[in-house]
Formats: structure tokens, C-alpha cells, sequence
């Protein structure tokens, strides 16, 4: 996946990354304290009321926020940390691949993420693409040069 630059949107990033990994449903969302916002946003597998934001518990995001490196699951079905997840059962979610994106004091601030709705194993190409969108991310939300804590 080449850089697109901090001229494009989140959703053009979005747009770029689900064509490059080949996924259902590919986010980019901010975590604040009472919501997730959808900043950017491509694929048919989201309802209407969830495409700007997603309640806290929800999303799978959350656990790739909270642990600040990236979170590859082949079988969100099977996955201890997921499978009682409501996103997962009510979405749909068989697999998910997800990279934190970071602000510049360090702490993971939301999310890109990759989601199909059976098991997918993730290869090598796929996840580079997925960490190099959020890297991208960080320019396109935070435009302050963050670096990413777990490359």
C-alpha cells in the first residue's frame, strides 16, 4: 500500500486499504471516553447507525486501543478475548486484523481496522498494509507525526 499522504481523507484511506487487503469492512475510528467516532469508514457490513458511531463495549477496536499494538484475530468466532463480544455475534465478525493509532504524547487514540465476516487467515502483505494505514491515520486524524510504539 503506498502513502497517500495527509491530503486524503479517512475515508479515502479507508476506501484504498479495503482494496488493498481485500476485507468486508474496513474502520477508522477515534476512541473518546463515552464513544468510538467513525472517521473513516468502507464496505457494506456496517448499519446505517453504527457508520458515525459506535457505542463503548462494542467494538472489537477497543482491545487493540487498550493494549496500543496491533490485534490479528483469524477466527473472532473461537477467540477467547472476542467471542463474547457483541460486535462480533451481531455483525457478523469472522475475522479481524486491527493496528492502534497513536497521538503524539503516546497513547493509542482509535483504531484501523480490516473485518470479514468468516475466518480469514491474515497474510504478511494484508497486516503490512493494515500498519502502514495507520500510520498514514495519524497524519490524516491527529496531523502531529506521531510514531507508532510497537514497530
Amino acid at each position: 500500500m503506498s502513502d497517500i499522504g495527509i491530503s486524503g481523507t479517512a475515508d479515502e484511506l479507508a476506501q484504498r486499504l479495503l482494496q488493498c487487503v481485500g476485507a468486508g469492512t474496513v474502520l477508522i475510528t477515534e476512541m473518546l471516553p463515552d464513544k468510538h467516532v467513525v472517521h473513516g469508514y468502507c464496505g457494506p457490513r456496517l448499519p446505517e447507525r453504527l457508520r458515525h458511531e459506535l457505542p463503548i463495549g462494542y467494538p472489537v477496536c477497543e482491545h487493540t486501543v487498550e493494549m496500543g499494538f496491533p490485534l490479528i484475530v483469524d477466527d473472532a468466532f473461537n477467540h477467547p478475548l472476542l467471542r463474547g463480544n457483541p460486535a462480533v455475534s451481531e455483525l457478523g465478525i469472522g475475522s479481524y486484523a486491527g493496528a492502534p493509532v497513536f497521538r503524539r504524547n503516546g497513547r493509542a487514540a482509535g483504531t484501523v481496522c480490516a473485518m470479514l465476516p468468516h475466518i480469514h487467515r491474515w497474510n504478511p502483505e494484508q497486516i503490512e498494509s493494515i500498519l502502514t494505514a495507520s500510520r498514514q491515520a495519524e497524519e490524516i486524524l491527529f496531523g502531529d507525526g506521531s510514531t507508532q510504539r510497537w514497530s
